[in-house]
């Protein structure tokens, strides 16, 4: 597993705001495929879990503001993201063995979320 994801302007959505929100979120997902010890990973767990929700509440609030025509969709992908993380989390503090998948799951929902969902509020927005 990398233990480190790298941003690009490939996931740039073409919102300032959301874009550094999203470049922060690569940071603190770095720290957490990073932290080697239980009590490291714990801290930055939570530091990802409060920072996620501060996202999504701000992402959120801008598809309200735009009418963003599929606000309920991704409101329910931002759940439904925020429900796996905290399972996922336990899982990996709870049984070392499982610290691989929460990895993975890290790195695919910030890339696969960004580009195959967050891209098209930029689109919209643009529009």
């Amino acid at each position: 597993m990398t233990k480190n994801i790298s941003w690009t302007d490939d996931y740039a959505i073409g919102i300032d705001e959301i874009d550094q929100q999203h470049k922060f979120l690569f940071k603190l997902i770095n720290d957490t495929l990073r932290s080697d010890l239980k009590e490291q990973l714990q801290i930055s767990l939570l530091q990802l879990y409060k920072y996620t929700r501060e996202h999504f509440t701000a992402e959120e609030s801008l598809m309200k503001e735009i009418c963003y025509p599929q606000y309920k969709q991704h409101r329910e992908l931002h759940n439904q993201l925020i429900t796996e993380l905290n399972k996922k989390s336990k899982e990996a503090l709870n049984d070392p063995t499982k610290r691989d998948k929460l990895d993975n799951f890290l790195v695919s929902w910030l890339i696969v979320h960004i580009i195959g969902e967050d891209i098209h509020i930029g689109e919209f927005f643009k529009r």
